[in-house]
C-alpha cells in the first residue's frame, strides 16, 4: 500500500528473524515511489545502516536476494528473466545458515499507525553449492618467489610455493594426516588456491571426522555446518591459528601442524626468514552412521581453507 514513499515490501535475510538486533541482516524491498531499495548491516550490530535504491516503481516486480559468503546482493526484474542489480554489500557476522522471509512495512516515525497491504507470490529459496572445493577458491595464498605480486593471504603477503614444496606440499600432492587423505590445491602459484570465508561444497562421504587444512590471519574462530543425506544439519565451530608462528614461536609446533615454512613472500619477494609460517590441521567430529552431502565452511574471511577430507 502507498502509505509513505519509502514504505517497503520484499525479502529479508537475517541470522534470526525473530530476535531483535540479530546480525547478518539484509533486506530488499520495493517502495511506492522510490523504486527498489537494498539495505544491509555493514558493521554486524543488527541494524540496517547502508542502503542503495535503483529503478522506478512498477508492479508487479520480481525480487532476488543472493548471498555469497558474507556478500549479499539484491536484484529486481519486471519480467522474471532479465535481472538488474540494485546493490551489493558485505554483511558482517552473518550466520552460516540464515533465516529467509518476507516483510512489509507501512510506517516509520513519519507515519505512525499506518496499515499497508502487500501481496507476494512464488517465494523460492535455493541453496547453491559448488561441486568441489576448488570451484570455491577465492583467494591467492601461495605465490612463486619470483612473482609474489598476486599474493593476498593477509592483504599483500603469501606462502612461498618453494617453501611449501620443501615441506611436502606441492600442487596436487596427497597428504595423509590423522588418518585422512587430503589433496593439496592443484593450481599454479599465483592463482586462487584457497577459500576465505563461507562456501557451500558438495562433499560426499562417511566417517567420524571432517578434516580441514588451512591457516588464518591472526588466531581465528569460525562456524559452519555439515548437512547429511537424511536432511539433518550439524553446526560446528573450529579454530585456525595465525599462519605466522612468530619469531618467538607463539604458535608452537605440534601434531596439528602439517607444514612449517622458513619464510613467506611479501610484495617484493621472499622475506621474514626469522619467522615460521605454518599450515594447520583441524578436525570436526561427524556422525559416522550418516553420509555427508554438503559442508559449509566457516563464515570468517580471515580463515583460509586449502583442503578438506572426510574419514
Amino acid at each position: 500500500g502507498d502509505t509513505w514513499p519509502w514504505a517497503k515490501a520484499g525479502l529479508m535475510m537475517r541470522a534470526d528473524i525473530g530476535t531483535a538486533h540479530s546480525p547478518g541482516y539484509a533486506v530488499l524491498g520495493v517502495t511506492p515511489a522510490n523504486g527498489v531499495q537494498f539495505l544491509w548491516d555493514s558493521d554486524g550490530n543488527g541494524t540496517l545502516n547502508q542502503n542503495v535504491n535503483k529503478g522506478t516503481t512498477k508492479y508487479p516486480v520480481h525480487l532476488k536476494l543472493v548471498r555469497s559468503g558474507s556478500t549479499f546482493t539484491g536484484y529486481y526484474s519486471y519480467d522474471g528473466s532479465s535481472w538488474t542489480e540494485v546493490g551489493s554489500g558485505t554483511v558482517r557476522n552473518a550466520a552460516p545458515i540464515e533465516d529467509v522471509g518476507l516483510f512489509a512495512t507501512a510506517v516509520n516515525v513519519h507515519v505512525p499507525d499506518a496499515v499497508s497491504l502487500a501481496t507476494f507470490q512464488g517465494l523460492d529459496v535455493s541453496h547453491p553449492s559448488v561441486a568441489t572445493l576448488a570451484d570455491a577458491f577465492n583467494n591467492v595464498g601461495i605465490t612463486a618467489d619470483d612473482d609474489p605480486a598476486p599474493g593476498n593471504f593477509d592483504g599483500s603477503n603469501s606462502f612461498s610455493a618453494t617453501a611449501l614444496a620443501d615441506a611436502g606440499l606441492t600442487p596436487g600432492a596427497q597428504i595423509v594426516h590423522d588418518g585422512l587423505t587430503f589433496t593439496w590445491p592443484d593450481v599454479p602459484a599465483g592463482e586462487p588456491d584457497n577459500v576465505a570465508g563461507t562456501a557451500a561444497v558438495r562433499l560426499s562421504g562417511q566417517g567420524a571426522t571432517l578434516g580441514l587444512l588451512g591457516a588464518a590471519v591472526h588466531n581465528q574462530t569460525g562456524s559452519g555446518i555439515v548437512v547429511y543425506t537424511d536432511g539433518t544439519v550439524q553446526p560446528y565451530t573450529v579454530d585456525l591459528p595465525n599462519y605466522s608462528a612468530g619469531r618467538d614461536g607463539s604458535n608452537p609446533a605440534g601434531p596439528d601442524v602439517v607444514a612449517d615454512c622458513d619464510y613467506r613472500n611479501t610484495a617484493s619477494g621472499p622475506a621474514n626468514v626469522d619467522y615460521q609460517y605454518r599450515v594447520y590441521y583441524r578436525s570436526v567430529p561427524l556422525d559416522p552412521s550418516k553420509t555427508v552431502v554438503r559442508v559449509t565452511l566457516p563464515g570468517n574471511p580471515d580463515m583460509h581453507v586449502f583442503a578438506v577430507a572426510i574419514g
